[in-house]
């Protein structure tokens, strides 16, 4: 039987096709390298550093922030002609507090959980019928049984386990998108048409521009910008310095806000408060170590 010959455009197109696949595939195992490898081994190696001098300034940060609100709120009803009664008082710090108890249960979920206790309060705001039901369909895709390439299926699976171990619904959404385009791509990748062919390819390119351009800022931020100089000495020592000048100007900052708190009501003490030590759990507004204070 005679062989139709493919004209040299379509087989030029299939293989940029081909090409830009492989280009999503690595972008797609770099992000899981780096957000389920190297995140932690980084995280750890920062923590044993400068752990302790992180959730100190953390916390002074959420509780000059706390402070800070319950200053604005008292203002507010004095600007309005209100006078501050001790049930006024009592009321506005009533309300702070409210508002801070999602900060206290992030402080213990970074602090205080291992991280079975932490993955386990994290699916309870998760669909387990959702996440079930992604995996399974991943299983299947996957499956050796599915004519998947192996080659290709074999790291994929291997995402697919971390991210339901850690009931991580978003990155199965991400996996699921992932192969059901590869499915469309196989339809596409057959077609003799070179528009058509055309059109897929620069569909790819602008998805794999998106992915590169996701990897350039995650690896632009921390931990990442910091990976080569987290054993340098001299960084180490530059950084601690830094770390402690930030929380000398925040305990600055509390005792003034502390003072305009007292003004204000008359009251010696802040309610619910004293000054931020790096035992003070109560007060911690965010739940990684890096740049979120």
């Amino acid at each position: 039987m005679v062989q139709p010959i493919i004209h040299p455009r379509i087989v030029e197109l299939r293989g940029e096709i081909q090409a830009l696949r492989n280009e999503l595939r690595e972008c797609s195992d770099e992000w899981h390298r780096l957000t389920v490898l190297e995140r932690p081994r980084l995280t750890a190696l920062y923590s044993s550093c400068f752990g302790d001098l992180e959730r100190k300034l953390q916390m002074l940060a959420v509780s000059n922030a706390e402070l800070f609100r319950r200053i604005e709120l008292l203002t507010i009803k004095v600007t309005r002609g209100e006078r501050l009664t001790p049930e006024t008082i009592d009321y506005v710090n009533m309300v702070v507090d409210r508002e801070y108890d999602r900060f206290r249960r992030r402080l213990q979920e970074t602090f205080d959980m291992t991280t079975e206790e932490r993955n386990a309060a994290s699916s309870a705001t998760q669909s387990d019928g959702e996440l079930v039901s992604m995996y399974r369909t991943l299983a299947k895709k996957l499956h050796p049984d599915s004519g998947a390439d192996p080659d290709v299926t074999q790291n994929t699976w291997h995402q697919v386990q971390s991210a339901y171990a850690a009931r991580n619904t978003a990155q199965l959404a991400s996996l699921m998108a992932v192969w059901e385009s590869r499915v469309a791509d196989d339809i596409v990748l057959g077609s003799m048409d070179a528009d058509v062919l055309a059109e897929e390819r620069d569909r790819l390119t602008a998805h794999v521009r998106r992915e590169k351009r996701k990897l350039e800022r995650l690896q632009s931020e921390e931990p990442f910008v910091h990976a080569s100089l987290l054993e340098d000495p001299s960084w180490q020592d530059a950084h601690r310095a830094s770390l402690l000048s930030a929380i000398d100007a925040k305990s600055q900052e509390w005792a003034k806000n502390k003072q305009r708190y007292q003004e204000i009501t008359g009251s010696v003490d802040v309610p619910g408060q004293t000054k931020p030590t790096s035992d003070d759990g109560d007060d911690f507004m965010n739940a990684t170590y890096f740049g979120q204070r």
